[in-house]
């Protein structure tokens, strides 16, 4: 069996503006590729998991971020 996780960073999703709307600065946080991620962005990570690619990769937390981790 393989466990393993999907760490979404700031993603541009409906409820992502709603949260901005809480907190606007998180608009402006500055992510290092530039952009903030889309659905399609952790949706790409999360088939990769679940592909035979990914077959020997297990206990794993895949950030998908822009890199926002890296800086903080």
């Amino acid at each position: 069996m393989r466990v393993n996780v999907v760490m979404p960073g700031l993603i541009d999703t409906s409820l992502g503006r709603l949260a901005s709307l809480v907190k606007p600065d998180r608009d402006s946080t500055p992510i290092p590729l530039g952009r903030q991620g889309t659905g399609w962005d952790v949706a790409a990570a999360a088939a990769f998991l679940l592909s035979d690619a990914a077959d020997y990769i297990t206990g794993q937390t895949l950030a998908v971020d822009g890199g926002l981790s890296e800086v903080r």
